[in-house]
């Protein structure tokens, strides 16, 4: 049995104007947070929110390409089963 997984190239989708308020309100709870772990500077406060936004952007990105590859090999797996009868 060959299982051939494809990568896909996965575009993000074009920004409106509901991300943008998320975005800004999620930075906003991220910049309290690391307010009250680290110090007031607000240096260091931008560099923590920044890393906790990467990590979670990276997070989804990876389930959803998880989710993708699952899928296709499924679906793939599915058709192959089905043409043989």
């Amino acid at each position: 049995m060959h299982i051939q997984f494809k990568i896909l190239h996965i575009e993000p989708q074009k920004p409106t104007k509901k991300p943008k308020e998320t975005k800004i309100t999620q930075k906003k709870i991220f910049t309290a947070i690391s307010c009250t772990i680290l110090t007031k500077n607000p240096l260091i406060v931008n560099i923590f929110a920044n890393i906790i936004n990467n990590y979670i952007r990276t997070f989804f990105d990876n389930l959803v390409t998880r989710f993708t590859l699952c899928f296709l090999s499924l679906h793939k797996n599915n058709n192959q089963n089905t043409s043989g009868m």
